[in-house]
């Protein structure tokens, strides 16, 4: 069949599939949806998926996912859930002074846990304020808080700051203990222990049986310092520290009737390389959002029944909604295009699976059906888009692991000059001394392929058919015998054939 039949086959199908066109509309709707969750309608959008329940419930605490699968959707759905009884506070660490955490270390714990009280005071103070707007706190103990803490609302670091300024009172949450600092002229740590003590006891005798988050989210502004050896090691301390801060706090609140649930959010690539004795019970509080094809179909059907009625309780099935955006049921593809694969499949490929890249592909789509003046995503809009996203797919790549490969761009560049979508590691080896470090060591380009491989950026050839990524097999290893696959959405950014 030649490529004229093929096209005139999807134009037959398309007419069949969904008489029913949306309106332009709808496709501008879709066409301005956000990458980023905290600039989406989440009252809207946000896709409610199983593991949110858990961590509603006070079941879960750590929440680990790539960048782009659904952390800040979550946070921000967290964040503002309107009941008479949830409260919460999120803690964004974006553009935030580490420097200053990394100077409030408490010298009584060796490292990597020198930082424990200090997140505990953190959560701690933090809920009191929390506690401060709930109206079945009783008054005094709200009279108590707003004496210690104000009302004011202060920026994080600010407000960190004032907490933990050496001459910062707490005593009027403790009817025998008077605390106070070192004497603000001074470097002495203030008694961090005294004074959770003191907050751990106020909140056990006063708090109700409401629900209460504290969010701790972008915690990666530091992740930059990897390359400097003792900034990142304090960096790893102090969240290593919050992690073991959490699970105190969760074993001390841990009776039905307390609803204390700091969530933290995290990036698995920096969680990865997190290390301690105890990360393995992490694991009762951990989530990890895994995405597969089935439930990218899921979150997508989601959205576009959404795009279509905002106010849907449920969305329509995927083979439903599908067919009223998408004019192509099958996409051609290889060397001759005379294979095809559902159309859905055939962008998938292209992504990560994570929710970020189908907003992007299916945004990029809708714009350009709007521009073309059509009402409905067909097969050429789909090829088309499929160029851009390669470039996207290669910048938010490289965003994510410059800080751990700082000669990404390079390292792209020597992937270029292979110019294979799948070659041995003498090949690559040649082209990253050609293009990126001439004198580079064998340890060093092991590195750079076992970064890649965490990000998929490459993958493994276990045969000539069957590759393994580390977005699919979460517990896949890298294999420098086996053949080297680059993944599908960056063969046109690579210009590989």
């Amino acid at each position: 069949m030649q490529n004229s039949e093929i096209s005139e086959l999807d134009d037959d199908i398309e007419f069949k599939l969904d008489s029913s066109l949306v309106s332009e509309q709808v496709l501008l709707e879709v066409s301005e949806w956000k990458l980023e969750a905290r600039n989406e309608d989440n009252n809207r959008y946000f896709y409610h998926v199983n593991e949110v329940a858990s961590i509603e419930d006070g079941k879960r605490a750590y929440v680990i996912g790539r960048k782009g699968s659904g952390k800040t959707a979550i946070s921000e759905y967290i964040g503002g859930i309107q009941d008479h009884d949830t409260f919460s506070e999120k803690l964004t660490f974006k553009n935030f002074p580490f420097n200053d955490l990394y100077n409030l270390n408490n010298n009584s714990f060796a490292k990597p846990n020198q930082y424990i009280t200090l997140w505990k005071y953190l959560i701690y103070s933090t809920i009191c304020q929390i506690m401060l707007r709930n109206q079945a706190i009783s008054r005094s103990a709200r009279d108590s808080i707003e004496k210690v803490f104000g009302t004011s609302e202060l920026t994080l670091d600010r407000r960190i700051g004032k907490w933990t300024a050496s001459d910062f009172e707490i005593s009027a949450l403790s009817i025998s203990l008077k605390v106070s600092g070192s004497g603000s002229a001074t470097n002495e740590t203030p008694n961090w222990i005294t004074r959770v003590d003191i907050l751990e006891d106020f909140i056990h005798q006063n708090i109700d049986d409401s629900r209460y988050f504290v969010i701790f989210d972008e915690l990666d502004e530091d992740y930059s310092l990897i390359a400097e050896s003792a900034k990142f090691e304090s960096y790893t301390a102090l969240l290593t520290s919050l992690f073991k801060a959490v699970q105190d706090v969760k074993a001390r609140f841990k009776q039905p009737i307390f609803r204390v649930n700091p969530i933290v959010f995290l990036r698995d690539d920096i969680y990865s390389l997190m290390d301690d004795s105890d990360k393995n019970k992490w694991s009762d509080f951990k989530i990890d959002l895994f995405w597969d094809e089935q439930k990218a179909r899921d979150v997508v059907a989601f959205r576009l029944t959404r795009a279509l009625d905002p106010s849907a309780a449920s969305p329509l099935p995927f083979e439903e909604i599908w067919p009223k955006f998408i004019g192509a049921p099958t996409m051609p593809y290889g060397t001759r295009q005379r294979n095809r694969m559902d159309t859905f499949s055939y962008m998938a490929r292209s992504t990560y699976l994570r929710p970020r890249d189908f907003v992007k592909y299916l945004q990029e789509c809708a714009a350009r059906a709007i521009a073309t003046h059509q009402r409905r995503i067909t097969s050429d809009i789909i090829k088309s888009v499929d160029t851009a996203f390669s470039s996207y797919l290669k910048d938010e790549l490289r965003d994510e692991i410059f800080a751990i490969l700082p000669a990404i761009r390079q390292i792209f560049d020597a992937m270029t000059e292979v110019g294979k979508w799948n070659f041995s590691y003498s090949d690559f080896e040649l082209a990253y001394r050609s293009v990126v470090d001439p004198d580079a060591s064998r340890s060093n380009i092991n590195f750079c392929l076992q970064v890649l491989f965490i990000f998929s950026v490459i993958g493994t050839a276990l045969n000539h058919s069957y590759f393994v990524f580390k977005y699919t097999h979460k517990d896949a290893q890298m294999n420098y015998k086996n053949k080297i696959v680059v993944h599908r959405g960056l063969f046109k950014a690579l210009q590989i054939v």
